[in-house]
């Protein structure tokens, strides 16, 4: 039923952290976090963008990666992935990587192998293509930090399965 009204639904103990168990009010997000969840929320619902990058190129895929470290990894694994593209049109899509070794306490930082690099970048550029206006690969990508070797070549395998 669309009756072209914005709702949104919380629960009352969200906005009274008070009438929560000393425990419970510990897993609890601030105040200040919830304020902006539901102020976003309920702005994105009326149409409105939250943010936006500033002049965006048409035919460019922008593509930012993000690592969060596993605290008691299993094995080899020690992180997990993600990824966020955006849109010159203010959207933006969220991809969720694998989990692995990707930490590195010598270099202490975060790399994906070349296999898993590639695995993400085809579902960007898959998303991409149905997505943008063109219905196409992208035609460049722009990376704020030099990636490494390995991860360049996956997005290199990436971009030459998609098709035109």
């Amino acid at each position: 039923m669309d009756t072209s009204q914005v709702v949104q639904v919380v629960k009352e103990i969200t906005l009274d952290p008070p009438a929560l168990a000393e425990n419970a009010r510990s897993t609890m997000q601030d105040q200040a976090t919830i304020a902006w969840n539901l102020s976003t929320t309920s702005f994105y619902k009326i149409g409105g963008k939250p943010w936006r990058l500033a002049e965006l190129r048409d035919g460019v895929c922008y593509v930012g990666l993000v690592f969060k470290r596993i605290e008691r990894p299993s094995g080899r694994d020690n992180a997990c992935c993600g990824a966020q593209m955006f849109l010159g049109s203010g959207d933006g899509l969220v991809f969720r990587g694998a989990v692995g070794p990707w930490y590195s306490e010598t270099r202490d930082a975060f790399h994906l192998d070349q296999d898993q690099a590639a695995k993400l970048m085809e579902m960007i550029v898959h998303s991409y293509k149905r997505t943008s206006t063109a219905r196409r690969r992208p035609s460049s990508s722009f990376m704020g930090a030099a990636p490494n070797p390995a991860f360049m070549a996956g997005v290199g395998r990436a971009v030459q399965r998609g098709n035109p």
